[in-house]
């Protein structure tokens, strides 16, 4: 018998430690004006890269590790500041996160006479033959999932977004709901930064394969910079099982990143995703 302690002794170990509990975060996040829900916002730890998204009525589910109960909890929308608290606090307190609205503030557009042009970025037609497919086998943990595709732009400003579009090879949902945001470069990682404009453009397709489109036009949303991010984010249910899987083309090149779920760290993207965007200048 005394072979056999000594193993024992080592099974039962791995089984204490990874038996401890887990930190569970719920909350709704609330406009601090309004009182009104803010869907698809980001929280959790922005310095380790954890982190979930709310969903249309404003709630949210975290779950994190016991490491994390001194930490502190970043929220974050588009078209809010963003504020930090304590996790500990959250975790003892039932009171809703609140966000105040943020104010932009945009330059001045000067508008001519003069026909302004208009230009697609990134590829324009659908794919034929010889595409392949990205994406994510689950869904139910994804939520802020998300695709970013740098545009570098040489002609002149401002540019005024008329549409953003990716490519489906293959969706199994019975509907899909897309996020299509502009963020700036970040100065030392060059990766996706800061958002740019005061609000996203939401829309739902119920296709199986096919382009994906964010209409910008009637929102009058211009760029001053030449160089910026186009930013896909998968808004999926926690019902959903499958995200959905972009298609990429082998002669088409494209710089990106994508991220596994909201406030995930981005990494480089395969080349070769379909994406495009319209602009006006």
């Amino acid at each position: 018998m005394k072979y056999y302690l000594p193993l024992l002794f080592l099974l039962i170990i791995p089984v204490f430690c990874f038996g401890q509990s887990k930190l569970i975060v719920e909350g709704i996040i609330l406009d601090a004006e309004s009182d009104k829900a803010i869907p698809y916002a980001h929280v959790g730890i922005q310095a380790e890269h954890v982190g979930t998204a709310s969903i249309q009525d404003g709630t949210f589910t975290l779950e994190l590790d016991q490491k994390y109960r001194d930490d502190t909890l970043q929220v974050s929308a588009i078209g809010y500041q963003t504020e930090k608290y304590l996790l500990s606090s959250v975790l003892e307190s039932n009171s809703p996160l609140r966000l105040q609205p943020k104010t932009y503030q945009m330059k001045e557009i000067t508008v001519t006479d003069n026909r302004p042009e208009t230009k697609w970025i990134g590829k324009k037609v659908r794919p034929i033959l010889g595409s392949g497919a990205r994406g994510l086998a689950r869904g139910g943990d994804r939520i802020g999932a998300a695709f970013a595709f740098r545009v570098n732009w040489n002609r002149f400003l401002p540019l005024k977004l008329l549409h953003a579009r990716m490519f489906l090879k293959r969706n199994k949902n019975d509907s899909l709901k897309m996020r299509c945001s502009i963020a700036a470069v970040d100065s030392s990682s060059k990766r996706p930064g800061r958002n740019l404009i005061p609000q996203a453009v939401i829309t739902t397709s119920t296709k199986d394969k096919g382009w994906i489109t964010c209409d910008f036009n009637k929102h009058d949303i211009y760029i001053e910079q030449k160089h910026f991010y186009v930013i896909f984010e998968w808004l999926t249910n926690k019902n959903h099982v499958y995200a959905p899987m972009y298609a990429t083309g082998a002669f088409f090149n494209s710089t990106g990143y994508m991220r596994s779920h909201a406030m995930g760290k981005w990494k480089e993207a395969p080349s070769g995703l379909i994406y495009s965007l319209k602009v006006q200048y």
